[in-house]
């Protein structure tokens, strides 16, 4: 009938396959025809691979497959003509410069679904795996990762934590569209992510990397908490997936080795540097000469190893790393004592040598009485760089060195820097130097 009616040759028996397997008599094919109006199986070529079908199966069977095409668009795995456009707005986009390289096929693949007028159902296995596969591509591609945990790393002097992480779902997927991971730590001071570390995807089902921390918790301290989160990096640039951030802490797990001995050398006290490299600074404690506990909180810090000496007193000096943990004290005794240098009769700074300097300065000053004092090194911003003292300093002229690192331990770069003498009389002085690389 639908031959004889002359009906578009697409919706005809053509091949030995039936194009359009329902249809619709009108009033006007009727009336051409002699058919009774209304929906009609046109099923002549189905019968020879699979016998007589009714109506009722290929009504079942196309449900199934309009509802595979019905999730792609309804959930807008893919992108969607714009309800205004003239042409099948609503249907998925098919301008391949607006399509990742997964969309694409997708897309392909539902316009070959779409434009069979069968629906697909003459091959109904591969159909429903056409778009099965097709809905599980997409969806792998865009969906997040997942970070399993984030661990210190054990029986280091911090600065690392292990990122452990389950492979993306997109890596498991037939176009394996992953290529690599990229761990990113925040920087909370410019509220960035900076790249820690890349592993290749290498079809794995969970993946971990050590990566570096800003900071590091002291044993037995607070978790020390840093933010970061993992990127997926697809073949197409345009593409990434990546996990919802997660925090870690690293520890410094190595109290720092002892100062070597120390002894009093004309009217200072002197020690012998700790064999660790990751020494932040030195904290000096006193108490009196027949006194046998110091007290909880230290005299002074310095980066320096040693201090003008008082007596009679008895001195024990901590080395101290970038975590806060402090090593054993190294103690001394200074029963008695002559100091034939004058005494100053002003609190100064007096200046740094060398200047310029490359890698490190020493910074002189003095105090003419007894104060809590310290000398902070700041950026050209104002920005605080290293506290290279801080606590009680006794009458007297005193030096101490900037090895030209931050607090944090890492190398500033060259510039102009500002170095200023505070105390809590009141008294305040300022230089400058510069740190050429």
């Amino acid at each position: 009938a639908f031959i004889d009616s002359g009906v578009n040759e697409a919706q005809q028996v053509v091949g030995g396959h039936t194009f359009r397997v329902t249809g619709v008599i009108d009033s006007a094919l009727a009336e051409a025809t002699g058919l009774a109006p209304g929906e009609i199986l046109n099923n002549e070529g189905c019968i020879e691979c699979h016998g007589e079908v009714s109506l009722e199966f290929v009504e079942i069977a196309q449900a199934k497959v309009h509802a595979l095409m019905d999730e792609i668009v309804a959930d807008s795995l893919v992108p969607l003509r714009d309800a205004s456009e003239r042409r099948r707005p609503g249907l998925p986009v098919y301008d391949a410069d607006e399509l990742t390289p997964i969309e694409r096929v997708v897309v392909k693949n539902y316009y070959y679904v779409l434009y069979d007028g069968s629906y697909g159902i003459h091959n109904m296995p591969y159909t429903m795996a056409l778009l099965t596969s097709s809905i599980a591509e997409i969806k792998a591609s865009k969906a997040a990762g997942q970070i399993a945990d984030i661990v210190d790393v054990p029986n280091d002097n911090g600065g690392m934590v292990r990122v452990i992480w389950n492979a993306f779902d997109a890596e498991q997927a037939g176009l394996a569209t992953l290529t690599e991971y990229n761990v990113l730590r925040h920087d909370p001071v410019n509220d960035v992510w900076v790249s820690a570390g890349t592993a290749p995807a290498t079809r794995q089902l969970r993946y971990a990397l050590d990566v570096a921390t800003d900071i590091d918790a002291p044993i037995g301290g607070d978790p020390a908490w840093t933010r970061f989160k993992v990127v997926g990096v697809t073949a197409d640039p345009g593409v990434t997936i990546e996990t919802l951030p997660d925090s870690g802490s690293s520890m410094d797990n190595i109290v720092p080795s002892v100062p070597r001995a120390a002894k009093l050398v004309a009217d200072r006290l002197v020690w012998g540097s700790s064999n660790s490299s990751d020494v932040r600074h030195y904290a000096v404690y006193r108490t009196d000469y027949l006194g046998t506990e110091f007290g909880a909180e230290p005299l002074m810090t310095t980066v320096d190893t040693s201090i003008a000496a008082q007596w009679p007193y008895r001195y024990g000096i901590a080395a101290v790393d970038y975590a806060g943990n402090e090593s054993e004290l190294i103690q001394i005794d200074i029963g008695t004592g002559v100091n034939d240098n004058p005494l100053p009769t002003s609190t100064a700074l007096l200046g740094n040598s060398p200047n310029p300097f490359n890698p490190e300065t020493v910074i002189r000053y003095q105090v003419h009485e007894d104060a809590h004092a310290s000398i902070v090194v700041y950026d050209i911003q104002g920005r605080q760089v290293r506290t290279l003292v801080t606590g009680n300093v006794a009458v007297g002229t005193h030096s101490v060195t900037w090895d030209g690192r931050d607090n944090t331990g890492h190398e500033v770069a060259s510039g102009l820097f500002i170095y200023a003498l505070t105390t809590n009389t009141g008294t305040r002085d300022v230089r400058r130097m510069l740190l050429v690389r």
